[in-house]
């Protein structure tokens, strides 16, 4: 299922998971505090070095 939103604060709002493939501008330097504050269980699959690492979410660096 295919869902467009206006903002990735939108998107990230009350889910489980996020998984992010593709390393697009919009998503370099996003704050990890705004995943945790965002997402309540905070479980991140990205591209390596896409986010910094931070305490209380669980990030599965993608290859």
């Amino acid at each position: 299922m295919h869902t467009s939103v206006a903002s990735v604060e939108k998107a990230l709002s009350s889910a489980e998971s996020a998984v992010f493939l593709m390393g697009h501008d919009t998503f370099h330097g996003t704050n990890p505090e705004i995943l945790k504050e965002l997402m309540p269980s905070s479980v991140v699959g990205a591209e390596e070095n896409l986010f910094a690492v931070e305490k209380g979410i669980i990030y599965l660096g993608l290859e």
